[in-house]
Parts: C-alpha cells; sequence; structure tokens
C-alpha cells in the first residue's frame, strides 16, 4: 500500500501537477518535493517513501539514474516520469515500476500507479518489456517540448535544426513550421546528442542528416537542405568536415 510519495523533478510546475494529479487517484498520507538528487536523498533517508516518480534530465549534469548510485537496492518502488523515449531500456535495467513521458496522461499516470499496487517483490522483466513495446515507439522516438502554453511532443526525425537565443529555442520542422520552446539550446543539446545532432556554433544545433554541403571560405558556412546557411565555429569546422566526407 502506497502511504508518501517523493516527487523529484527541476520544474516547478510539474511538481504542482503531478501531486494535483496523484491526489486525484490515490490517497496518500505524505507528499514529498524537491529538484535534485542530493534532495532526494535526504528525503528517502530520513522518510519512509512508498514511491518516487521522477525525471531523468535534471538541472546541470545531474540525471535521476544517479539516485541509485546511493540506492543501489532500494526499498521503494519507482516511477520515471520524462520528456523522452530513449532512456526506457535504461529504466527497465533498473526495474522501474514504469516509464512515462511527459506531458503525463492522468490514465497513464492511474494504470502505474495501480501497477506499483499490484506488483510483487519480483518483476518480470518480460512484462515490464512488453508495456514498453506497448505504450512507446522505441524506432521513433519523440521528444517533449516545453512552450509557453504547456508541452507538445515532436518526432525527432522531424527536426532540421534548433537555434538558441537567451533562454529560449526555436524548433525547425521538416514541414516548414517552428516551435518556440522555453528551454535552453543547452538542453536540446543534450537531449538530442545521441540522435545524429551536433552542434556546430554557440547558437546553432543541426541534425547532421540533412546537411548539404560545406561551403568554402575564411568562414566555413554549413547548408541545410532547407536552404539556411550557417557559419560554422573553429572549434567544430574538422569534425564537421568529417562528418560530411567520411
Amino acid at each position: 500500500m502506497i502511504k508518501s510519495i517523493l516527487l523529484v523533478d527541476d520544474n516547478p510546475s510539474v511538481l504542482i501537477s503531478l501531486q494535483r494529479a496523484l491526489s486525484q487517484i490515490i490517497e496518500v498520507k505524505s507528499f514529498y518535493s524537491c529538484s535534485t538528487i542530493s534532495e532526494a536523498t535526504n528525503i528517502l533517508n530520513n522518510n519512509s517513501i512508498d514511491l518516487v516518480l521522477l525525471d531523468v534530465e535534471l538541472e546541470g549534469d545531474e540525471s535521476g539514474f544517479d539516485l541509485f548510485k546511493y540506492f543501489p537496492n532500494p526499498n521503494f518502488e519507482f516511477i520515471f516520469v520524462t520528456g523522452f523515449e530513449k532512456y526506457a531500456i535504461q529504466a527497465l535495467r533498473l526495474s522501474a515500476a514504469d516509464y512515462i513521458l511527459k506531458p503525463v496522461n492522468s490514465n497513464e499516470l492511474a494504470l502505474a500507479i495501480l501497477k506499483v499496487e499490484k506488483k510483487s517483490n519480483k518483476i518480470k522483466s518480460s512484462d515490464v518489456v512488453d508495456s514498453l513495446k506497448t505504450n512507446y515507439d522505441l524506432e521513433n522516438p519523440k521528444i517533449t517540448v516545453l512552450i509557453k502554453k504547456g508541452y507538445t511532443r515532436i518526432l525527432v526525425k522531424d527536426i532540421i535544426r534548433c537555434a538558441g537565443k537567451s533562454n529560449y529555442t526555436n524548433i525547425f520542422m521538416t514541414d516548414g513550421t517552428s516551435i518556440l520552446s522555453t528551454k535552453t539550446l543547452k538542453h536540446y543539446e543534450n537531449l538530442l546528442k545521441d540522435f545524429g545532432f551536433f552542434r556546430i556554433n554557440k547558437n546553432d544545433l543541426i541534425n547532421t542528416k540533412f546537411i548539404k554541403t560545406l561551403l568554402k571560405g575564411r568562414y566555413p558556412i554549413l547548408e541545410i537542405e532547407d536552404g539556411t546557411q550557417l557559419i560554422v565555429s573553429d572549434r567544430k569546422r574538422t569534425l564537421i568536415r568529417k562528418m560530411i566526407f567520411k
């Protein structure tokens, strides 16, 4: 029986909406929330926590997976709540009770809570794999993009490039549209680095499969298939050439 829940996310609005949604699903004695692994560790060491819902990508270099360096054999159940599907297999290896993508659907959350309540001491990996295959398309991963009015989900393969400006990022899509996100370019660089994206200068992150050509000159210019031309920084010049002419 779930009596206490800890929520770990670096976005205060997510913490609020998660607690609100959980309160409509299950009655618990205590809710705890925090934004860092050190805070989560302290709460877990000093309180009896039955269930942890945590994001994967936290501020700075922290990851939700880091929590299990301190709790290699956790005595609590845990559910990952994140914006990206690529962590599903790693979550599976840790025997997570479930893996939910943002924006969180209340039905999916309710099913995850039910799974925790019914879960036996030993989880069957095959059952989790079947669940992941049913709910998430790992061949065509999506990311959750934070925008001013909430969230939207987009296919990684449909992103041509990302352009950063201050604390915002403009994401350019293959259909000619663009999405203004309230996350930094660094956030998307970390999110997309394993999917063929490369930061060519301070402000531009590109999907390398859309590179058309590299124009020679005093300052090398990379031409993208949508016709955009971007300057490549001196530090990235050699790497870009290797990508194009490999």
